[in-house]
């Protein structure tokens, strides 16, 4: 399982991703990396992306998003995600801007990317 976890301050390749082989080490470190942040001047992107084959070739899709400020929301979004049996081929991923506008602006982007 791949995880990013992305600062609001960094951008293209500066943005961290980090593979993991265990579920629980993957959820511990996302923990206390958004208990880190100041949850009152940040907003959160998180969406896992999966691999869907178009016209012969492999892209990058994602289904649902959670765009939060609150730890516990991020947290449960985080475990559900996760909570499958293929999660080890997941590539999970955790975006922080500094307004809600920021935030839905990129969602709406990365959405119409595809």
């Amino acid at each position: 399982m791949k995880i990013t976890l992305c600062k609001k301050d960094l951008n293209g390749e500066d943005i961290p991703t980090v593979e993991y082989n265990d579920k629980e080490k993957a959820l511990n470190d996302i923990d206390v990396w958004v208990f880190t942040k100041n949850l009152e001047e940040s907003v959160f992107v998180c969406f896992t992306n999966f691999s869907i084959k178009e016209n012969g070739n492999y892209r990058d899709e994602q289904q649902s998003f959670l765009v939060s400020h609150e730890h516990y929301d991020i947290m449960v979004f985080t475990e559900n995600q996760l909570d499958c049996h293929n999660w080890n081929e997941l590539d999970y991923s955790i975006f922080e801007f500094p307004s809600y506008q920021d935030a839905f602006d990129y969602c709406k982007d990365l959405k119409e990317s595809f």
